[in-house]
Order: C-alpha cells, then structure tokens, then sequence
C-alpha cells in the first residue's frame, strides 16, 4: 500500500510516462496535492536559488526519500524509478532478468 506521500510523487511521473518527470514538478506535488503552473514555477525557482546556494541536495532530500521507497514498491510491478541527471526522474519497465533475479 502507497502512503500519501508516496501517491504524491508517484502521480506525476505516472502522468509523465513515458517521458521524464522534472525535479521542480516532482518538488511541486510532494508540497501540494493541488498543483499549478504557479506552484511548478515556485518550485523551479526554489531549486534553481537552492543550486545556486549549494542547498540542492537538501531541497530535494525530502522527495528523494520519498521516491526511494517508492521505488521498492513499484519494483513489485516490475517498474523502476530512474534519475536522470540534473532532470527529474523516469519511470522504466525492468527487463526480465532483472525482474527474476529480483524475485
């Protein structure tokens, strides 16, 4: 079972698929059930202050953990969560190798 907060991160990059979720909508989702254009921009702009602060990592810790046991539950489907680097983050099928090996 998903916790709120794990539905929080997981809707977005369920809407995303199968394309890339950024960071500041990931960011914007976790903060707010309900979210807008202007809450994205806030976000976008609260992470950019945060890179240029060296305060990233700490911004997005919170998400992060989120998505790291987000992740453990989704691998039950045979779904990954990726980061793609300075981005956001990915859904992705797991091979099915990787699915038995796992198993």
């Amino acid at each position: 079972q998903f916790t709120n907060s794990e539905i929080c991160v997981l809707k977005p990059l369920l809407e995303s698929y199968p394309h890339f979720c950024p960071y500041e909508v990931l960011l914007a989702n976790f903060n707010s059930g309900n979210v807008t254009e202007q809450a994205v921009d806030r976000c976008r702009e609260r992470l950019q202050e945060a890179q240029e602060a060296g305060d990233w990592d700490q911004e997005m810790r919170p998400v992060r953990n989120v998505l790291s046991r987000t992740r453990l539950k989704m691998q039950t489907f045979g779904i990954d969560i990726f980061s793609i680097l300075e981005t956001g983050y990915v859904l992705m099928f797991q091979s099915r190798r990787r699915q038995q090996r796992e198993a």
